[in-house]
């Protein structure tokens, strides 16, 4: 009876530790899913994405008007001192140092329009492929439920089909927190914990990796939309 209880206690804490694990996961994807564009963020009541937002803040705007007028002065002085070199260049007329500043005066304008598409047509792309790689019908299925079927696929105990319940835990509808419900529908002496926690903890450090990288990305994406009217000007 005291070894019983002391392997229920051992596989309880190992059944505790990879449902921690799966919890953080799942935690790091909401959030990794707001950094793509997959799962849209609630501000002052409309639905947006974190990139959409940051492009329209009243200090970004602000910031790129004020860039985008240096970039225009810029401009205007790159091509008086451009048609002052053409009295001494012969290679260049002043028919192209103007066709060179009416292309770069006219990516300063476009550069904002082509920034927008390019962020609704990625997010629309992850979307997609998040979709497609969802199993099965389920919207927006839990890591933990998903790692919970594949470590607890040889030892359900369950009453109902295994199937359904298997896609309620992995769908979030049963938790696959609660130890009391787990050991209603699995044995948890038979599990491959192996697989279990060290999937992940990979899963776990590949998400915060990305994570990272995709905030390293908003603000590069940032970064270089304020200043691409001085780095169009030099055209």
């Amino acid at each position: 009876m005291v070894i019983g209880e002391l392997k229920d206690m051992f596989f309880s804490f190992l059944y505790r530790f990879f449902a921690f694990i799966c919890q953080l996961i799942d935690f790091i994807k909401s959030i990794f899913y707001m950094l793509v564009g997959i799962t849209p963020v609630r501000v002052n009541g409309e639905e947006t994405d974190i990139l959409t937002y940051m492009m329209n803040f009243d200090t970004v705007k602000r910031a790129f008007l004020l860039i985008f007028l240096v970039g225009f002065i810029l401009l205007v002085v790159f091509t008086i001192v451009a048609l002052i070199k053409v009295k001494y260049q012969e290679k260049q007329s002043w028919r192209s140092v103007l066709e060179k500043t009416s292309k770069s005066f006219l990516v300063m304008l476009i550069i904002p329009f082509c920034l927008m598409a390019g962020i609704l047509l990625t997010n629309a792309v992850m979307s997609s492929v998040n979709a497609a790689m969802t199993p099965g019908n389920v919207p927006n299925p839990t890591i933990g439920g998903e790692f919970l079927a594949t470590i607890g696929d040889n030892c359900y105990t369950g009453s109902e089909p295994k199937d359904e319940a298997i896609a309620k835990f992995v769908s979030g509808e049963y938790d696959y927190k609660d130890l009391d419900l787990i050991k209603r529908y699995f044995d948890i002496e038979r599990m491959n914990y192996l697989i279990g926690i060290l999937g992940g903890l990979v899963m776990l450090i590949m998400f915060v990796l990305s994570s990272i990288t995709f905030v390293q990305r908003v603000f590069d994406i940032v970064l270089l939309y304020l200043i691409s009217p001085i780095t169009a000007s030099t055209i």
